[in-house]
């Protein structure tokens, strides 16, 4: 009844784009120092290729086809990470069934699946169900999201930090403003059921001074956690300076720093969505917080801050070379982890917070 065409069995599927992986292939090639020192970004090979490239910081999706001798009953496909079908939320975004009649075949696409784990599906007809079969994602890899309307979104769980531990996937993303998942000339709905329904967003750390006054609630819904926390530039990390937006942000900004991580210390906030406008030094800085604070080599920091590069939407290139630069010059002499986390300290994150995302982050 059902003959399943791809993907082949058991096998170890990518979950980064081809551009995703160049990228990640230069950046890593760099030396930390060269990574950071660079007087100019390192990332103007994109240029061609970004602009012919649409959805270069989408995840690539994951096509599962069959034939089906009896396409006229009722059918259904299943996708769960264990081989009971148990766990079947939060894990993937399924799009609806779809028919090739060039292939004579059925297929559906997934995206946003979790990196490092093993998939299980299986397609039922009428009342019976197909044999059940089984791919990977790779471990390790970065987890970025494809949600319509919305760009730059990327899981900060699924990487690895220096001590070989692996941060929780599915709890804290990064991304960009929501603003066009409300404009009707958007694909609203599936960027909507991806942020509401696949990635459950509970709590929204709106981080951007051009909302002062004009939100009181998170575009995703009255019923999600909304925080509205101006922060300026990558200088608010160490200075008191309201940095490059004058008098639109408050000049001593460590309080907000402060509520940010309090909410990442309480576990009942996940999961959790901080933005900016494009989700870049604003957010890129607040999330090198937390990659010190969770352990990730200096390099993988960078890389991190850097990957915004890749959204579509954007007509410029992002790099933490300012970050860093600011870091040097108020801590010189250390690691840009051991910067970050003296900003920290500096701010009034406390240890006791720091442990308590540890806890809540990382699968120890």
């Amino acid at each position: 009844m059902i003959t399943y065409i791809s993907p082949s069995e058991n096998c170890e599927i990518s979950l980064l784009s081809s551009i995703q992986k160049e990228f990640i292939r230069r950046s890593l090639d760099m030396t930390p120092d060269e990574a950071r020192n660079v007087k100019d970004t390192p990332y103007r090979w994109l240029g061609e290729g970004l602009d012919d490239d649409p959805c270069s910081d989408m995840p690539a999706s994951v096509i599962i086809k069959w034939k089906n001798t009896e396409p006229l009953q009722r059918t259904k496909f299943h996708l769960a990470i264990d081989p009971d079908f148990t766990v079947t939320k939060h894990i993937a975004t399924v799009s609806p069934i779809h028919y090739s009649a060039c292939e004579d075949a059925f297929f559906v696409i997934v995206n946003n699946l979790l990196s490092g784990y093993t998939y299980y599906y299986k397609v039922s007809v009428g009342d019976e169900s197909g044999e059940v079969r089984s791919f990977s994602t790779v471990y390790g890899e970065i987890r970025t999201i494809r949600a319509d309307g919305v760009g730059n979104v990327r899981d900060m769980g699924g990487r690895v930090n220096a001590d070989g531990i692996r941060i929780k996937q599915g709890l804290i993303y990064r991304g960009a403003m929501l603003n066009n998942l409300v404009k009707p000339r958007c694909s609203a709905y599936n960027g909507l059921a991806v942020m509401r329904d696949d990635l459950h967003i509970k709590t929204d750390i709106d981080l951007r001074w051009e909302a002062i006054g004009k939100y009181e609630f998170c575009q995703l819904g009255d019923h999600i956690n909304y925080n509205l926390f101006p922060i300026s530039d990558y200088a608010s990390l160490v200075t008191r300076d309201s940095g490059v937006y004058g008098d639109l942000v408050p000049n001593d900004q460590s309080a907000y720093f402060t509520k940010i991580f309090d909410i990442l210390a309480d576990e009942n906030s996940y999961p959790i969505y901080i933005h900016c406008v494009a989700g870049a030094d604003r957010t890129g800085c607040v999330c090198a917080l937390i990659d010190a604070i969770l352990g990730m080599k200096d390099e993988d920091i960078i890389l991190n801050y850097n990957l915004t590069s890749l959204d579509s939407v954007r007509c410029w290139y992002t790099n933490a070379r300012a970050l860093t630069d600011k870091l040097d010059e108020v801590f010189p002499g250390l690691s840009l982890r051991e910067q970050l986390l003296k900003a920290a300290e500096g701010l009034g994150i406390t240890e006791e917070t720091m442990d308590r995302i540890r806890r809540n982050l990382l699968e120890y």
